[in-house]
């Protein structure tokens, strides 16, 4: 298997892995604006405030570059990974394995 995973690149703004704020220091008010931007959600008002809700023990708020992430992943490569040996199977596997060297 090719360590280069052969479909369409990711969309705009779908690369996890690009700056950021660093973890354990303090965010500027930029950088929690921009974080806020990447969370749609986070634009409602709930009984006229803000809505600064993340994630519950049932489930968690998508940034929206992994949303787009993983829409590119279900419409270009979904299949089993590490389980076949055609070309879906195979992107899929590749697309895994890349990932998590991203964040090792």
């Amino acid at each position: 298997m090719s360590a280069e995973v052969r479909t369409a690149p990711l969309p705009a703004g779908a690369d996890l892995a690009a700056g950021g704020p660093q973890p354990g220091l303090p965010l500027s008010e930029l950088e929690v604006d921009r974080l806020r931007a990447d969370f749609p959600i986070l634009s409602r008002q709930i009984n006229a405030h803000r809505l600064v809700y993340l994630d519950s023990a049932a489930s968690a708020q998508c940034p929206t570059p992994v949303l787009a992430a993983m829409e590119h992943y279900v419409t270009t490569m979904h299949a089993n990974v590490h389980r076949g040996v055609h070309s879906l199977s195979q992107w899929a596997t590749d697309a895994y394995e890349q990932s998590r060297e991203r964040v090792r």
